[in-house]
């Protein structure tokens, strides 16, 4: 169990392990909530017009004047700072937006489970009790945050960690992962588990991007006539990313191995970092390969994303590759948002042409090919501007080896089969020790 929010919190009722396998029956509950105010040119509404979440009536008291679909951490922050809201407020706010959106509303299904109501407002109470005597952890503290559903978070938050599978609907993670604790300890409200593509795309071959057995078929929020209509969020962090473009949160958390970070973030028009293999532990987290795994944060800021990256990065004994780039962390990344980094004079990059719209990439949809190389060649254009130096084309020479070879595919394979069971064997309760259980 984690020891930084203790389960004897005053006012916080205590944790029914049973309810965590049985959660999943909220997600069976709808508000008949109406939506109003259209922002231009999308489909994501301004706010909920919905007063019920899990059962309880709240009313939003949230001041009008702050825009939850592009304030970012460092927005919220001063917001707290300076008295303009609560993180009570906040957590409730988060908490109708996806009430009336996600499985309600536009059916987004970004998120597969919520924290109980009574627990994670008691939890935002305690942080707020904190602030209100001086003491504030980090830029961190008292904002909600969304996680995928391969991260592990420890049963006393009330959830689950399935990757969408309900074969592993009834494994009790031992402790939170250690990136988990890591966001705890600094203040961070853990609100709910995101939607991803099940097992991150390894349950077949076909799976559509974003879909789980246990969240169904998440879509893009900003795609008028959702998935059917080219509203694929991409994967498998698709609800990281799109309840962070949908204001579900005020950010989130992303896995990836191949893409899975960086392509739904793109999608959403937002920020992701795929953290350099060892920078942040893996520890907890439903593996696919342990030579490619990443955990990173998906946000709206690139300042943001660096304040996540800093407070995720460091050594853990559990997960030895962190121990090989021990010595390159930075315990700040924000400076690199900043002058005299945060600029593209002098920066020197390169354009793999071949890579990026050879027909084995595309297939044959050449429209489209060719409305995303004009808007790429006009972000050229503009990062040159900016004082960059660019190299068009820059080619990669083993780039047609990469790209035709299955040795990739090979390594995920092997190493899922021995991951797997690694994590199975960790868990306090489970009804699943292998992949062949997960299987059947």
């Amino acid at each position: 169990m984690s020891s930084f929010i203790p389960a004897n919190i005053p006012g916080l009722p205590g944790t029914v392990v049973d309810r965590a396998r049985n959660l999943s029956s909220n997600l069976l509950l709808k508000s008949w909530c109406f939506l109003t105010t259209v922002l231009l040119g999308s489909t994501i509404l301004a706010g909920p017009q919905c007063d019920t979440y899990q059962g309880v009536h709240l009313k939003s008291d949230f001041p009008a004047d702050i825009n939850l679909l592009t304030a970012t951490i460092q927005d919220l922050q001063s917001y707290l700072t300076n008295g303009s809201i609560t993180s009570v407020q906040l957590t409730k706010e988060y908490l109708l937006r996806i009430e009336a959106n996600n499985y309600a509303g536009l059916e987004l299904r970004a998120v597969l489970e919520t924290a109980p109501y009574e627990r994670v407002v008691g939890i935002a109470q305690y942080y707020d009790d904190l602030r209100g005597n001086g003491t504030v952890l980090s830029e961190l503290h008292g904002i909600p945050l969304l996680i995928k559903d391969n991260i592990a978070t420890d049963v006393e938050l009330g959830m689950n960690t399935t990757a969408g599978s309900y074969a592993l609907l009834k494994s009790l993670v031992p402790r939170d992962a250690t990136v988990t604790a890591k966001l705890r300890a600094k203040g961070a409200i853990v609100l709910g588990k995101a939607a991803m593509t099940e097992f991150a795309n390894f349950k077949g071959l076909d799976l559509k991007n974003g879909y789980s057995a246990r969240g169904g078929q998440c879509q893009s929020a900003y795609v008028v006539g959702g998935f059917d209509a080219g509203g694929d969020p991409s994967g498998s962090s698709s609800g990281s990313a799109v309840a962070l473009s949908a204001g579900f949160a005020a950010g989130t958390l992303g896995s990836e191995t191949d893409g899975s970070i960086i392509d739904p973030a793109g999608r959403a028009a937002a920020y992701g970092i795929k953290p350099s293999i060892g920078l942040v532990s893996r520890s907890g987290v439903i593996p696919i390969s342990s030579s490619q795994d990443t955990v990173g944060p998906i946000v709206r800021s690139t300042y943001d994303a660096a304040l996540l990256l800093g407070y995720l990065a460091g050594y853990d004994a559990a997960d030895p590759a962190t121990h090989d780039v021990a010595e390159h962390v930075h315990t700040d990344y924000t400076q690199f948002a900043k002058l005299p980094h945060a600029t593209f004079a002098g920066k020197k990059l390169g354009v793999p042409r071949y890579m990026v719209f050879d027909k084995k990439y595309w297939g044959d949809d050449e429209a489209k090919a060719r409305k995303v190389e004009h808007a790429f060649n006009i972000a050229i254009a503009n990062i040159e501007s900016l004082g960059a130096k660019v190299q068009d084309p820059a080619e990669i020479p083993s780039m047609e080896e990469w790209m035709t070879s299955d040795a990739e595919w090979t390594v995920m394979t092997t190493e899922f089969k021995e991951g797997i069971a690694n994590y199975l064997k960790e868990m306090t309760s489970t009804e699943v020790h292998t992949l062949e259980d997960i299987i059947k």
